[in-house]
């Protein structure tokens, strides 16, 4: 039976793939398909209970449910699919160097301040660094004094500015000639989540630029000449091959012989196919938790009720009445139903339709101001396979600031 999301985006992707060939939906299925067999791998080695896996809790209904929701979340991928790239106005070009430059500007500023904390996690052993961390979290998190000279630098470098950097990066190689340098600058202001991520000794963030790399390089492979599709394929091979170094040593720190009897090729099973079972508990047993909107909402909650939110707080409140291990990869939807409830899931559920019916009658082609919002849409799918994706009042300004560009250069500007 758990095999059954498998077999359904198998043959989605093989019907996707017939319709529009190869493109930003089949990567998406395909991503899709990986999780979906790893889940496989988790139930013949019983590995419920542990990695961050909750007790087994799937049924025929629940893993029904987990294919409806993600072929509603793919629709507007597919819609996307079929939408030629449309090239941008030579007098948008300065503005669109200025953006550049300004996520480039923002996220080495945002390094810098981090600088000191880089340093030490890179001379001690990841273990130190992630116990560190945790202590840090126990303590109430590190203090410090608000610094206005970082508010746009987190809104620039917050989700979905990375994906939307990596966007504009592969626009830039498919549709616009002689530009290196701002090139360069996109793809450096793409991984600064990644790079902040050593502080904690964190791995999601390698694993959000690996996906969202992977479906925006989807995205534009039609408009790539041959020669630029291999340099993007030593350029990928290469980040790719630095975050699997990283991404291993963190698995092996938190799962080694030394400090744990517990298999690191394990806990990267756990950590690859987990979703599925996850989303099914939450879909079970979250009927008793409380109204909580400021995960969804955290900009409402911040400057309407004053109230900052913190994750570590929310899970623990969830957890009073909800029995099951909060802080898990159970999907964006799972964690909509357990905050909001079953209106607000069956809302999102219909407000994806219609995003995806809305592209197919509207959208002729992928102008500029378009493709940012194509950014915040692979965002939410990359993000979204693993919780819900815009988390904390600077995500909300992001995307704020976001729609503010769209209708930007929507219109004719000259810088």
């Amino acid at each position: 039976m758990i095999a059954i999301p498998l077999i359904y985006f198998l043959l989605l992707s093989g019907f996707f793939y017939r319709r529009n060939g190869w493109g930003l939906d089949v990567a998406s299925c395909i991503l899709l398909v990986a999780i979906s067999f790893f889940a496989v791998v988790i139930d013949i080695k019983d590995l419920y209970g542990i990695y961050g896996i909750n007790r087994m809790s799937y049924n025929i209904w629940t893993l029904l449910l987990f294919c409806v929701q993600w072929t509603l979340t793919l629709l507007p991928l597919h819609e996307i699919s079929a939408v030629k790239i449309e090239k941008i106005d030579d007098v948008k070009l300065p503005s669109l160097k200025v953006l550049c430059v300004t996520l480039f500007v923002c996220s080495l500023f945002l390094i810098y301040y981090n600088m000191e904390d880089l340093k030490d996690a890179m001379i001690m052993d990841l273990a130190d660094v992630r116990d560190q961390h945790y202590s840090d979290l126990e303590k109430g998190g590190k203090s410090s004094t608000f610094n206005p000279l970082l508010i746009i630098p987190n809104i620039l470098t917050s989700t979905p500015f990375p994906t939307i950097a990596l966007v504009l990066w592969f626009y830039m190689n498919s549709m616009v000639e002689d530009s290196f340098l701002f090139k360069t600058l996109l793809l450096l202001a793409s991984i600064v989540q990644a790079v902040l991520s050593i502080v904690i000794a964190g791995r999601a963030a390698m694993i959000y630029w690996a996906f969202d790399f992977f479906l925006c390089y989807s995205l534009f492979y039609r408009f790539l000449m041959p020669a630029v599709r291999r340099i993007l394929n030593i350029v990928a091979i290469a980040f790719g091959t630095l975050f699997v170094v990283v991404f291993v040593a963190i698995t092996i720190s938190r799962f080694d012989g030394e400090t744990s009897d517990r298999d690191p090729l394990d806990s990267l099973y756990g950590y690859a196919g987990q979703h599925i079972n996850n989303f099914s508990i939450m879909m079970q047993e979250g009927h008793s938790a409380p109204l909580l909107f400021d995960r969804e909402f955290p900009f409402v909650s911040k400057y309407f009720l004053n109230k900052s939110f913190d994750l570590k707080d929310h899970y623990a409140e969830l957890a009073e009445s909800v029995k099951a291990t909060m802080n898990v990869f159970d999907t964006y939807g799972a964690e909509v139903y357990l905050d909001l409830g079953w209106l607000a899931y069956l809302l999102s559920m219909f407000l994806l339709w219609f995003v995806a019916f809305y592209i197919k009658t509207h959208w002729d082609v992928l102008s500029f101001d378009r493709l940012l919002l194509v950014g915040i849409m692979v965002s939410f799918f990359s993000h979204g396979l693993f919780a819900w994706p815009f988390i904390g009042h600077y995500a909300s300004m992001a995307i704020v600031f976001v729609i503010f560009l769209v209708y930007y250069f929507r219109f004719r500007f000259e810088i």
